[in-house]
């Protein structure tokens, strides 16, 4: 008390709200500021983290769509995929709009026609 935020009440609002320590701390404080030294309630805007970089240029469903469209043989990496749609490959990880074990599979999958046809030689 006497204005002092003791450790279990940070760990709980750490907890409850999602935020660091420093962070409650601070908002304590300003908190106490803001009524000339008189005990406050904890105030914690909503998160705002989801708003927090740049912005995509695509659109997630549109990209998974539009690499389900793709034929297999060019699916077999996220360099080809990436090379078909003309966009980087880091939009594709970073997104996270293409399913390793599909690609996988089409990898597989050229991998046997390769080799069947070069059995058939």
């Amino acid at each position: 008390v006497d204005g002092k935020l003791s450790n279990a009440h940070v760990a709980s609002a750490q907890e409850r709200y999602g935020i660091s320590e420093r962070a409650v701390r601070r908002r304590w404080s300003e908190c106490k500021e803001m009524v000339n030294q008189e005990p406050a309630k904890l105030v914690i805007p909503e998160s705002r983290r989801k708003f927090c970089g740049a912005k995509s240029k695509y659109d997630k469903e549109q990209l998974r769509a539009d690499i389900a469209a793709l034929p297999a043989e060019q699916k077999t990496s996220y360099s080809v995929i990436a090379r078909a749609m003309n966009i980087p490959k880091s939009t594709l990880v970073g997104l996270n709009v293409v399913d390793a074990k599909e690609v996988n599979e089409c990898r597989n999958n050229a991998k046997d026609v390769k080799n069947e046809y070069r059995e058939s030689l």
